[in-house]
């Protein structure tokens, strides 16, 4: 419950990102706005590593190295889209939108749910 809840915390954030002038005008105070642009990036990526550590630890526990190595090679493609992104929002602000957002939010939740489906098919036919 710890790494889900730590995964839904790093990705969270993210999905207010865009709302930072609307937020303001209408006195929201979300945890991005607060945050900022730079600093919800790095927040969200700071509780996606310890999340990851948390799940390091726990196959390590369960001699699961094999789950833990599939789940960094499907989150490539996740790390890799947040780093361009973030770099992109650090040069121009304007592209912490909507559509960057959603852009993210589907690679991410299409990530995660490969690498559950993959787990839960493993564990039902045993392929690795």
């Amino acid at each position: 419950m710890i790494v889900a809840s730590l995964f839904m915390g790093s990705v969270y954030p993210l999905t207010q990102i865009y709302q930072h002038e609307a937020d303001k005008k209408d006195g929201v105070i979300s945890i991005s706005y607060k945050l900022g642009y730079i600093g919800t990036f790095v927040f969200s990526a700071v509780l996606f590593a310890i999340a990851t550590l948390f799940l390091y630890y726990y196959f390590n526990l369960r001699h699961q190295q094999t789950d833990l190595l599939l789940f960094l090679l499907i989150s490539l493609p996740v790390a890799a889209k947040l780093t361009v992104w973030f770099n992109k929002v650090r040069k121009d602000t304007s592209q912490a939108n909507f559509e960057n957002t959603m852009s993210m939010n589907l690679l991410t939740s299409s990530c995660m749910n490969l690498y559950f489906l993959i787990l839960v098919m493993n564990n039902h036919f045993f392929w690795f």
